[in-house]
């Protein structure tokens, strides 16, 4: 058992390293040929749609989804995520594939692992200990939804501890309904059982994701926003008690 053990944490150490590299490469060729054609958006949708799912597939992480028509019903569109495990932006990014922009924490912007990664999706980045930067970065977001790229957010601010779903913060459904676009739920099971809480290390394995149908913003206001979070948090919870199952 001892040894079984010890052969898959090196899998995992040797896999974890090795997606972050193949990750990177792919972001640069992409990067680098938007830059040789002048065209950065041409650069920033092929570093995309190379980099996540090279990351995926050299860290043995493999993808299962219901409803990946959704994915591309209703574009630009908010998509929201449940955040289990470091992995969830890697998944989300490399199914949304090109055209969209991210939120992440402040501390990513510069890091090595993830600067290339930022560039590509023009993320925007938040320090969410100050609420001033905070609406700085729902007005970012919003420019990059009428530019014509999609977003997603992890509306819980940051990555469960258990694995269970937390609570919703409002900014990334304020931004949806100023933009006048759906929200889109993408539930992922599982993901937190190969990257647990503050892990750094990826095990090999399957996750589970589910597209779910959007939802209009139409209708909502500043004084409706606690209760439409709250349905649309609602179907995460349904989702993940009660597993879609696709349809024909």
């Amino acid at each position: 058992m001892t040894g079984q053990s010890d052969g898959m944490d090196l899998r995992a150490v040797l896999g974890t390293v090795g997606a972050v590299g193949a990750l990177n490469v792919g972001l640069g060729l992409g990067l680098g040929v938007g830059l040789l054609r002048g065209d950065r958006r041409l650069g920033n949708d092929l570093a995309l749609t190379l980099g996540f799912p090279a990351f995926l597939a050299v860290a043995g992480v493999r993808v299962r989804v219901v409803g990946e028509h959704n994915l591309w019903a209703q574009r630009p569109a908010v998509f929201v995520m449940n955040h289990q495990s470091g992995l969830d932006a890697m998944i989300v990014g490399a199914l949304l594939r090109q055209g969209f922009s991210g939120l992440g924490k402040k501390e990513a912007q510069y890091s090595p692992p993830t600067f290339l990664m930022g560039q590509a999706t023009e993320a925007v980045f938040v320090d969410r200990a100050d609420p001033v930067k905070g609406r700085t970065a729902q007005a970012q977001l919003l420019e990059r939804l009428r530019a014509g790229l999609s977003v997603f957010v992890a509306p819980e601010g940051t990555r469960s501890d258990t694995g269970e779903l937390g609570e919703f913060r409002t900014g990334a459904f304020h931004v949806a309904r100023t933009a006048g676009v759906p929200v889109v739920p993408v539930v992922l099971r599982n993901a937190y059982e190969l990257m647990p809480g503050k892990a750094k290390i990826i095990r090999p394995g399957v996750v589970d994701v589910a597209v779910l149908e959007p939802i209009s913003t139409e209708g909502w206001s500043s004084e409706t926003a606690r209760d439409d979070v709250a349905r649309v948090r609602r179907r995460f919870v349904e989702a993940l008690e009660n597993w879609p199952q696709e349809t024909a």
